[in-house]
């Protein structure tokens, strides 16, 4: 898949309003996507493009994302302010307490066969945890020549405060992020992430295997503790179907994060745009 596979635009979004707007950006080596709030925190514009493909990293998405980027109309505006957020398969979550800053590499000795690329650590909030990512380098460079002077972190520190609210009337939840390929798997336990893995999945069996095994590694039972989703999964796929037959309450991710939608936002499935609107959700009144 290279393709645009969403595209919205509110009817009285013009090139004059763009200068009280916040742009915001999640991008990945399996896609790209982005939104945009007004004042008002109204979304005024919502764009998605999926570079993922089976059978291991798309390098061509690099390439995709600038060549969109620089001729997209909507990026181009002149807006108040950018925020860009980062999905790396390869993380790792540091205690506060072992975290140091200056030797971010080390702590992928014994998960990467070979250490290149940039290195980069996000706080997650509420927590004494740091994510620690690797990031290819063309990326990297990517987001600071189109991003020019604007803060980019992980986008699990966002993820992390609408997990919170989902899993708040429950001792327990699992919580899925999908975006193309990869599987992002974090469990809270009383508000606390207890674990977090990403993987890359091939088919709907790899899926399931690697959603169960995070029940086995964190001794939770798969009919009892609930599953959240966000991302491009449906309820209509092969996937979900073989979720179903194992766990048996499974939630998708209803989460707006204050953004005014209004009813001239057709979005049914408000679940596959999570990542963008955890990203661009107002933060917790105590921060």
């Amino acid at each position: 898949m290279d393709h645009q596979t969403f595209s919205w635009l509110h009817p009285d979004f013009s090139s004059v309003g763009a200068g009280n707007c916040t742009f915001y950006a999640v991008a990945g080596a399996e896609g790209f996507s982005y939104c945009v709030l007004g004042k008002d925190r109204t979304l005024r514009a919502l764009r998605a493009w999926d570079f993922s493909g089976p059978g291991g990293e798309a390098q061509r998405a690099i390439p995709a994302i600038r060549t969109l980027l620089a001729a997209d109309d909507l990026y181009a505006l002149a807006y108040a302010d950018r925020r860009c957020a980062v999905i790396a398969p390869h993380t790792t979550l540091v205690p506060k307490r072992f975290y140091q800053p200056d030797a971010l590499p080390t702590y992928f000795d014994l998960l990467l066969a070979e250490n290149s690329g940039d290195f980069g650590a996000t706080p997650l909030s509420g927590s004494d945890i740091w994510a620690v990512y690797r990031l290819d380098r063309e990326l990297k460079t990517l987001i600071e020549q189109f991003f020019r002077g604007a803060p980019f972190s992980h986008l699990l520190a966002a993820e992390m405060h609408a997990f919170e609210q989902a899993s708040a009337p429950h001792r327990t939840a699992v919580f899925l992020s999908v975006r193309g390929y990869h599987l992002q798997i974090s469990v809270l336990d009383r508000g606390q992430l207890v674990f977090y893995n990403t993987y890359r999945f091939d088919n709907p069996g790899d899926f399931l295997y690697f959603v169960l095994l995070a029940y086995e590694q964190t001794r939770l039972k798969p009919e009892e503790t609930p599953l959240f989703i966000g991302g491009n999964l449906l309820a209509s796929g092969a996937i979900y179907r073989n979720l179903y037959r194992y766990i048996q309450h499974i939630h998708f991710l209803q989460f707006a994060g204050g953004v005014q939608l209004g009813k001239s936002a057709p979005l049914p499935n408000l679940h596959v745009f999570f990542d963008l609107f955890a990203l661009a959700a107002e933060p917790p009144a105590n921060q």
